[in-house]
C-alpha cells in the first residue's frame, strides 16, 4: 500500500464520512461531524477538534465521545498541550502510545498543572493538522483506540478525511462570513426605515444597540451623543450590558479615547482595548469591562459632524470576538447609518418643538388679547364700585380683591413673557432649562416641576453651561438613586450667587462613601466657581440636591 493511502477496506466508510461533512454548511455541524467521523472510522473512544488562532490559542472546540467539561480537561493534560504546540509548530501528524509519550511540554506550561484533577488518562493519541486559511487552523485529536494501539493506516484515513475538511471547513466559514455580512446589511436596512417613518427618540437609540448587539455578538453596547449645551460632556443615552446597563443616563467626560474618536472622526479598535493609553470607561463600568478583550470606539459621523460615539466590546474569548475583529468596516458602516437615523430624529423632534412654540404664541396671543383685557376691566370695575360703598368691610375686601387681580395679571404677563420668550433664535437660559427637565419624560414617567426665581438672563454665557450640566447630571443622580413619584427643580438667581436645587422623594438607602462618590463632579464644578454642593434629606423624607455658585467675578477668580 502507498505511504499515506487508506487500505481498501476503509475507503468505502471514508467516502461516506466525506460526503456527510459536505453537505453541511453550518460550522458548528460541519466540525461535530468532522469529530465524529474521525472518531469512528479510527474506533477512538474520544474526539476533539479545535480551532486556533495564529497564537495557538483555542477559539472553537468540538468533542466526541465525552461531555463538555470532561473534554475540556482532558483538553488541559500536558500532553495534549504539548501535542497542540507540536502540531502548531511544524504541521505534521503526531502518533504515539504508551511509554511512546512526547517528551517536551508547551511553552508556558508551567501554568497547567502535571494531572489536572479528574483528567481522563489517555493512553493512545493521533493528532493530525487541518488547515483553514491564514489567520486560523485546526486540529483533530484521536485518544485511545478502542481495540489496540493507533496504526499508520488510521493515521492514513485520518489525513484523508482532514483533506476533506479543510474544503468543508473553508467552505463553512465563507458561509458565516456572508451569513453575518447578510445580517449587517439587513440591521442597516432597518436603520434607514427609521429615515423614512416617525419614531421615538428612546426607542431609535435602543434599537441602535439592539441591534448592534444581536448581530455582531457584542457583551456590551452604549451610545453616548455630544452635548450641545456642554461640549466637554457626553451623555450615555443607551446601555446594554452585564454590569452597566443601570449607568444609562448618566453623563461622561468627553476626555481620552472618545475625545480622540469625536476630535478626529476615525475609528478606535483593538483587540485589548482595556490596555490603550487613553482608555478611560465611567468608574462604574471598571469591574465589568475588568474582562474585555476586543473593543471598539466608533464616530458617530452624518456629513461634517460627529454627533457621539458608539461602543461596542467582547469579553475574552468569546466565540464572536474573532470575527468581530475581522467585520470592522461592517461595524464603521452600521455606525454611520445609525449616525443619520439620529439625525432624523433630531429633526422631528425640531419639527415637533416647532408646533409646540407656534401652539405657544398662540396661547399667548390668546392671553394677550382675552384674558389681559378681561382681567384689566373687572379690576377697573371693582376700583368704581370700591368708591361707592360706604361700608369700610366691603371696600377693604373689594380692595384686597383688586390686588389678587394685580397680582393675576402679572403672572399672566409672565407667561406670556415665557412663552414668547421660547421662540427666540439664542435659546434663553429659561428654555434649556425646560428642555433638561422635558428629556427624563420617558425615565422618570412625568415631567418634573420647574421652579425659576430672579433675573435668568443675567447669569454669565460659561455659568450658563455649567449650570445646565449640573442639572442633568443630578437628574442622572435621582434616576440612579430612586424610582420617584414627585421631582422639583428649583432654579435662583440672587445678586451674587446663583442656587440648584433638586428635590425628590423615594430614595433607596445609600451609603455616605458612594453619595460623596458620586456627588464628586458636582462638588468640583462647584468649588471652580466659587460655590458648594451638598445632598440631605428632610423631615418629610424628601431627598435634596443643593448646588451653588458665586456670580461674583472676584470670588471665581479666587478659586
Amino acid at each position: 500500500m502507498a505511504e499515506g493511502l487508506p487500505s481498501v477496506r476503509n475507503a468505502s466508510p471514508l467516502i461516506d464520512a466525506i460526503v456527510a461533512i459536505g453537505t453541511e454548511l453550518e460550522v458548528g455541524e460541519v466540525g461535530a461531524r468532522i469529530v465524529e467521523a474521525a472518531a469512528r472510522l479510527v474506533g477512538a473512544r474520544v474526539g476533539l477538534l479545535q480551532l486556533t488562532s495564529v497564537e495557538n490559542q483555542v477559539l472553537v472546540a468540538f468533542d466526541y465521545g465525552v461531555t463538555p467539561a470532561e473534554a475540556k480537561r482532558l483538553s488541559d493534560r500536558p500532553e495534549l498541550a504539548a501535542a497542540r504546540e507540536a502540531l502548531h509548530e511544524s504541521g505534521r501528524p503526531l502518533r504515539w502510545a504508551g511509554s511512546m509519550r512526547p517528551a517536551r511540554t508547551p511553552t508556558g506550561a508551567g501554568t497547567h498543572p502535571a494531572e489536572p484533577p479528574d483528567a481522563p488518562e489517555i493512553r493512545s493519541l493521533l493528532a493530525v493538522p487541518i488547515d483553514i486559511r491564514d489567520e486560523a487552523s485546526a486540529q483533530l485529536y484521536l485518544v485511545d483506540k478502542e481495540a489496540g494501539d493507533f496504526t499508520e493506516d488510521d493515521q492514513s484515513i485520518v489525513i484523508a478525511l482532514g483533506t476533506a475538511a479543510t474544503i468543508a471547513l473553508h467552505n463553512a466559514d465563507l458561509y458565516e462570513r456572508e451569513r453575518r455580512r447578510q445580517q449587517w446589511l439587513q440591521a442597516a436596512s432597518e436603520l434607514t426605515h427609521l429615515l423614512l417613518g416617525q419614531v421615538e427618540r428612546d426607542q431609535a437609540l435602543n434599537l441602535i444597540i439592539t441591534r448592534l448587539r444581536e448581530v455582531s455578538g457584542a457583551d456590551y453596547g452604549a451610545l453616548l451623543l455630544a452635548d450641545p449645551a456642554d461640549p466637554a460632556v457626553l451623555s450615555l443615552e443607551a446601555v446594554q450590558g452585564e454590569g452597566i446597563a443601570r449607568s444609562s443616563g448618566d453623563h461622561s467626560p468627553l476626555q481620552g479615547l472618545t475625545a480622540e474618536v469625536v476630535r478626529t472622526g476615525r475609528s478606535v479598535v483593538s483587540t485589548d482595548l482595556p490596555h490603550l493609553e487613553g482608555y478611560d470607561p465611567p468608574p462604574q463600568w471598571h469591574p465589568s469591562l475588568a474582562r474585555m478583550g476586543l473593543g471598539m470606539l466608533l464616530p458617530l459621523t452624518a456629513g461634517r459632524e460627529v454627533l457621539g460615539v458608539l461602543f461596542a466590546g467582547w469579553r475574552r474569548g468569546s466565540p464572536d470576538e474573532r470575527p468581530a475583529a475581522q467585520e470592522a468596516p461592517m461595524v464603521e458602516m452600521f455606525a454611520n447609518q445609525a449616525a443619520l437615523a439620529l439625525q432624523q430624529v433630531q429633526s422631528q423632534e425640531n419639527r415637533s418643538l416647532l408646533m409646540v412654540l407656534d401652539d405657544r404664541d398662540r396661547i399667548a396671543g390668546n392671553l394677550h388679547n382675552v384674558v389681559i383685557q378681561r382681567l384689566f376691566g373687572i379690576g377697573t370695575n371693582l376700583q368704581i364700585a370700591a368708591g361707592l360703598t360706604d361700608r369700610p368691610e366691603v371696600g377693604t375686601r373689594v380692595s384686597q380683591a383688586i390686588e389678587d387681580l394685580d397680582e393675576t395679571t402679572r403672572e399672566v404677563r409672565a407667561a406670556i413673557f415665557q412663552l414668547h420668550e421660547a421662540r427666540r433664535d439664542e435659546p434663553s437660559v429659561r428654555a434649556d432649562l425646560i428642555g433638561a427637565v422635558d428629556r427624563v419624560r420617558e425615565r422618570f414617567g412625568f415631567i418634573p416641576r420647574l421652579v425659576v426665581r430672579g433675573p435668568l438672563d443675567t447669569i454669565p454665557a460659561r455659568i450658563r453651561g455649567e449650570l445646565l450640566a449640573s442639572l442633568r447630571e443630578a437628574l442622572s443622580l435621582v434616576g440612579k438613586y430612586a424610582t420617584p413619584s414627585d421631582v422639583e427643580v428649583e432654579v435662583e438667581v440672587a445678586d451674587t450667587w446663583l442656587g440648584l436645587r433638586v428635590a425628590y422623594d423615594r430614595e433607596a438607602d445609600i451609603c455616605e462613601e458612594r453619595r460623596a462618590a458620586d456627588l464628586a463632579r458636582l462638588s468640583a464644578r462647584a468649588r471652580r466657581l466659587g460655590g458648594s454642593c451638598a445632598s440631605r434629606r428632610d423631615a418629610s423624607g424628601l431627598t435634596h440636591i443643593e448646588w451653588q455658585a458665586s456670580l461674583d467675578e472676584e470670588d471665581r477668580s479666587s478659586q
